[in-house]
């Protein structure tokens, strides 16, 4: 075995190495690094891809309202859960969608459209008064955290059109049972 050899391996091994790190980090993090549908159907069924969540600042009295959309055992579709609670007094509603890959793909387009992944780096933010808003979405093997106390003027109203979008998917034709497809709560 000569040096030449020696050399070879030690990269072929690096190569390996850092390809099983990538991917072992893009799995434990359940994030793809692109937002499209090849790279999310070969996420595991119950990854997180964007979760949007609105309630008022006064959280023991009021509700709250939040829509989650994850991959699915059935890689054709991503489930949309919506959960929603009026006041402390009132029982949470749940209720889940199979919706298509489009749902997911305008709302990343409307996330890099205002760059949202700069949000948090905001020296003057904006916050809407009473209200708490927060979106938490996949990108580049990470999730990112915004919410309206770090955002642009307009930020609020970005963020409620990733929640109208989402709801846009949330009508009786995408009407799903839970066990349909077999994503554990």
């Amino acid at each position: 075995m000569n040096l030449l050899t020696i050399t070879r391996s030690s990269i072929v091994f690096t190569a390996a190495f850092i390809a099983i790190v990538f991917v072992s980090t893009a799995m434990l993090t359940g994030c793809a690094g692109d937002k499209n549908e090849n790279n999310i159907k070969a996420l595991p069924a119950g990854t997180m891809l964007i979760d949007y969540y609105r309630t008022e600042k006064a959280a023991d009295e009021s509700g709250y309202f939040e829509l989650v959309l994850y991959t699915a055992e059935n890689s054709d579709v991503l489930k949309l859960s919506v959960y929603s609670k009026d006041d402390k007094n009132t029982d949470e509603n749940h209720t889940d969608y199979l919706v298509p890959y489009e749902a997911a793909e305008n709302c990343y387009k409307l996330i890099e459209k205002h760059h949202l992944n700069r949000w948090n780096k905001m020296e003057n933010t904006f916050s809407e008064d009473g209200v708490f808003i927060v979106c938490k979405y996949c990108s580049d093997g990470e999730y990112v955290r915004v919410s309206n106390e770090q955002m642009p003027e307009n930020g609020a109203e970005v963020l409620d059109s990733i929640a109208n979008i989402m709801s846009s998917y949330a009508k009786d034709e995408f009407l799903i049972e839970i066990q349909d497809i077999g994503v554990e709560e």
